[in-house]
């Protein structure tokens, strides 16, 4: 039984791999961005809020540094300062949406749909045209490149282009458990999402996302729907219309991580659990214009995800566990050193952390912040890492038969103010984050400085 459910690990394992394979193939031939004026295009950010008077101020104060861009703020019936500090701020460029309890805190699609009813009163007024209004979804925490509007609105110029996802950065990378989410988030933007889009089929997330205000208004008066994971519902009902969607890695949102296990499994528990609920949309992709492999693919990325979280760790501890009985069995035991023996020991290792050395690796050489000392070390513990998945698979489902569906929001941490800051890809392909003050040395995204490649950090 161990040998058989061992070689459907390796089966899976081998099909995943050529799938991930295909698609970082894929994404090597970017579709070519649209060139012309974007003067026509209007940038509107839109920034929920539920109890941010931690963070509000500074993310508003960079958003309204940027030029044209207007700013609805939604507070979600908040009951610290958030109104208070965003009054401090107003002016003909911000629009504060509050709401207040019972109607407010029924979560972030209710609040997203409510800023958009005042959003379009708001550009109905202004007498802007809808086609040509481009709506940023921000948390409350972010802070975006300054230049992320004009490398991001010129993939509007194509008319059938409806969203456009920017790469999301974790400021406090300097702490290992945010390397981790770093890692994380940028490799697979940028390896899986950015493959995915040639395919069709690519996805959006929560901060960073662009989306053009006519084809949210395609999906009625409340486009985000009460799922967990909204912004990735968001994404497959613009598929399902026949729009199409957009990654663009030149530039990215930075945003907190999580500093502790026990919110991570829990913030990683509502994503599962959020995927399985969007299992719903699967009629209606399979009944859209879009291309059959287009199809498959968002099938594939629905589903396989959800199952692996929640049945593959029974698969990894029988086949680790069978793997290791062959090590320290009496047959290859006897042959402790042996060819045979380093084989097996081969095999495990490539099992186990290969596909976290590859990751790793790619993410010193796209962002410099690295050394390859530092890289190989991370891989381990990123392989670790990885296991908060299963956790909040389990958690998920037994979320999913208890009937639980609500949410707590995570508490922000405090921070101190920073510069606004200006992202540039270099040509040595990093992405390297420099404040707008002019200073020369390179920063991370929090404005602190950025390691030096060649130097080794602590908590990387």
């Amino acid at each position: 039984m161990l040998q058989g459910i061992t070689n459907a690990a390796n089966i899976v394992v081998v099909l995943s791999l050529v799938y991930l394979i295909g698609v970082m193939i894929s994404g090597r031939h970017q579709p070519e961005v649209p060139i012309g004026s974007t003067d026509h295009l209007t940038p509107v950010f839109i920034v929920p809020c539920l109890n941010e008077e931690r963070v509000i101020g500074q993310t508003l104060d960079r958003l309204l540094a940027i030029h044209r861009a207007l700013v609805v703020v939604i507070d979600d019936g908040s009951d610290d300062a958030t109104a208070e500090v965003v009054r401090k701020r107003q002016n003909d460029r911000v629009l504060l949406a509050q709401r207040t309890l019972p109607h407010a805190r029924h979560g972030k699609g209710a609040a997203l749909n409510y800023g958009f009813g005042r959003l379009v009163d708001w550009a109905t007024g202004r007498g802007v045209d809808p086609a040509n209004t481009i709506v940023c979804v921000m948390d409350a925490d972010g802070v975006i490149d300054e230049q992320a509007v004009d490398r991001v609105l010129p993939y509007f110029l194509d008319r059938q282009v409806a969203g456009c996802q920017i790469l999301v950065r974790i400021r406090n990378r300097h702490k290992l458990i945010g390397r981790m989410q770093d890692v994380e988030f940028t490799t697979f933007t940028e390896l899986v999402q950015s493959g995915r889009q040639n395919i069709g089929s690519s996805g959006l997330g929560g901060n960073g996302q662009f989306t053009r205000l006519g084809a949210l208004e395609e999906l009625g008066t409340h486009p985000w729907s009460d799922c967990l994971v909204e912004d990735l519902d968001l994404g497959l009902q613009l598929l399902a219309k026949g729009w199409d969607l957009r990654v663009c890695t030149d530039t990215f949102v930075a945003q907190q991580g999580l500093e502790s296990v026990s919110r991570l499994v829990r913030q990683r528990t509502r994503w599962v659990q959020g995927l399985f609920q969007t299992w719903r949309r699967i009629p209606s992709i399979l009944a859209s214009p879009m291309k059959l492999r287009a199809q498959m693919d968002v099938l594939y990325a629905l589903v396989f995800p959800g199952i692996v979280a929640v049945v593959w760790p029974i698969v990894i501890l029988v086949a680790h566990a069978y793997m290791l009985s062959l090590v320290l069995s009496s047959k290859v035991g006897a042959a402790f050193g042996s060819p045979r023996w380093w084989a097996a020991i081969a095999v495990w290792y490539s099992f186990t952390f290969g596909p976290a050395l590859y990751l790793m690796f790619h993410y010193r050489r796209r962002t410099g912040e690295m050394t390859r000392v530092g890289a190989f070390l991370n891989a381990h513990v990123y392989a670790l890492f990885q296991l908060i998945w299963y956790i909040a698979g389990w958690k998920a489902m037994a979320r999913i038969i208890t009937r639980r569906h609500g949410w707590v929001k995570t508490e922000r941490y405090d921070e101190p103010d920073q510069p606004p800051l200006q992202i540039e890809s270099n040509p040595s392909g990093y992405l390297a984050a420099t404040p707008s003050t002019g200073n020369t040395g390179a920063a991370d995204s929090a404005g602190r400085s950025a390691p030096d490649p060649g130097v080794s950090q602590p908590g990387t």
